[in-house]
């Protein structure tokens, strides 16, 4: 079963703050998926509200999932 991440967008986050770690762990689904195994990480973008959330350098992210409603989650990630 995949470990639920919910990595937290807020405004004026630094976009490589998250980002990074964003690859880091859809690249680990992947290489999973390479060999025939499950993915190891259900990531989605969490943030107060479903609206657009603009970053340090201007990015506007849509985030998955406010804080409310994305359910239990395994792992949080904090930016920052």
């Amino acid at each position: 079963m995949a470990l639920r991440l919910g990595i937290l967008i807020f405004p004026d986050a630094e976009e490589l703050d998250f980002v990074g770690p964003w690859e880091v762990f859809t690249m680990a689904n992947e290489v999973a998926g390479y060999s025939g195994k499950p993915a190891p990480f259900d990531p989605l973008l969490i943030a107060q509200t479903k609206e657009p959330v603009r970053c340090r350098k201007g990015m506007r992210v849509l985030p998955d999932a406010t804080m409310e409603d994305c359910g239990k989650l395994d792992i949080i990630l904090v930016p920052g």
